[in-house]
């Protein structure tokens, strides 16, 4: 889940608040790829845990793209990326016959720099 996006974003040095323990996945979405082409997603409910640390991430890390700060924000979990829209009833199809949790764990909170390519971790949680 993505929690600010955009070319410039410091990398945070540490949360006031807590990072959450599990997020609840929200129903199927689709993001425009193109033409004739689709992002499957699932939602990820926003309660007052992650909203909080959302927040807080903005905060430490300011200047993210619209998208991506508090009150535009549409949480997410990328399933496929560009699906053509003739592939879409099989891609569905497929998750209904795997269907995933309801809730997922959260193992901890990093910072992609997609021009160095560099993961640096920023937080775990305790599950």
């Amino acid at each position: 889940v993505t929690l600010a996006a955009g070319e410039t974003l410091p990398v945070p040095a540490g949360f006031r608040t807590s990072v959450p323990t599990s997020i609840r996945l929200g129903g199927l979405l689709l993001f425009p790829a193109g033409a004739g082409r689709s992002v499957l997603v699932r939602a990820v409910v926003l309660d007052t845990a992650l909203t909080t640390f959302h927040d807080e991430v903005h905060a430490v890390a300011p200047g993210g793209v619209e998208t991506s700060v508090p009150g535009h924000w549409s949480p997410h979990v990328t399933l496929a990326r560009r699906v053509r829209d003739e592939d879409l009833p099989r891609a569905v199809a497929a998750l209904r016959a795997v269907p995933l949790p309801e809730t997922l764990d959260v193992g901890g909170v990093r910072h992609w720099d997609g021009e160095t390519r560099t993961i640096t971790p920023l937080a775990f949680t305790s599950i």
